[in-house]
């Protein structure tokens, strides 16, 4: 058989099987491909028209989910609102990791994410006795995250407006900050520490730059090179690289009043490797 022929023949049976695979129209929401996963959630979505919704995660054999809870923003799609679909699934089951999770619709594949799971224990933690303070400045809020063991997660509680916004906290914090390190708690001070923070505006909102940080008297490179950007202003962690390439990490937190930054650091390469303390600083005027 020439390979006209054979090409002829590939091309002829694709133009069958492609008007399969486009007969479904539907959308596997949950997990979000790329995204984290723990404890007890849904892996769930749309889909216009099936009998059956099959759910395959990884190599495991298929679930069936429930399907034709009403989903109202689908009629301009399907013409029609019955045509939710979930199953409740807890991720802790699938071990930590990277796991791949396949939506078929009548045996057809309409969706697929990767997504990777985390968890505190790979038994069902029960009795858990956790809660996290958390502030929400875009919002202007500040809650506590409650653990439950139904969902094996933490729930959102007593949500109460923070009193101050987000701009609040970054004119608070913007300017220079200097003050003292300690590498033990003992003795007076080992050195002096200090940083710069810089409002920034980036696509998804404000944030702070820190530039300008300094720790002397450690026996490595007493100033960073670089910038960093404040990623999460609720878990403000950077790292930094100094003049001799040595790597330093950072964790920092302010009182209620703004009126001092402290903090940790921790140089995680170089000849300082292992060297910690904390630092206490005072906004300069």
């Amino acid at each position: 058989m020439g390979r006209k022929l054979i090409h002829a023949l590939v091309i002829g049976f694709s133009a069958l099987v492609l008007p399969l695979q486009g007969y479904c129209t539907g959308n596997l929401e949950n997990p979000p491909n790329g995204s984290s996963q723990s404890g007890v959630g849904l892996f769930s979505g749309w889909v216009c028209d099936a009998e059956e919704i099959q759910i395959i995660i990884d190599d495991r054999a298929p679930k069936i989910a429930a399907y034709g809870t009403a989903r109202n923003d689908t009629l301009g799609a399907c013409g029609d609102s019955n045509n939710g679909f979930g199953l409740l699934w807890n991720y802790n089951l699938l071990g930590a990791g990277p796991h791949t999770v396949r939506a078929l619709a009548d045996g057809v594949e309409f969706g697929r994410a990767n997504f990777t799971v985390d968890l505190l224990d790979p038994s069902f933690v029960r009795g858990l006795n956790s809660w996290i303070e958390i502030t929400v400045p875009e919002l202007g809020k500040e809650a506590i995250l409650v653990w439950q063991d139904a969902i094996q997660g933490y729930t959102i509680t007593d949500v109460q407006e923070m009193g101050y916004t987000l701009e609040d906290l970054f004119g608070a914090i913007e300017g220079h900050w200097a003050g003292r390190w300690f590498e033990d708690m003992s003795v007076p001070y080992s050195g002096y520490a200090y940083m710069t923070f810089e409002p920034v505006q980036l696509p998804e909102g404000s944030t702070l730059q820190v530039t300008d940080i300094g720790l002397t008297f450690t026996g490595c490179g007493e100033e960073s090179v670089t910038s960093h950007l404040i990623v999460n202003i609720n878990e403000p962690l950077f790292e930094a690289t100094m003049t001799d390439g040595s790597m330093v990490e950072f964790e920092i937190s302010s009182t209620d009043s703004f009126s001092l930054l402290t903090g940790t650091f921790l140089f995680t390469s170089g000849p300082c490797e292992g060297t910690e303390g904390a630092f206490i600083m005072q906004k300069q005027r």
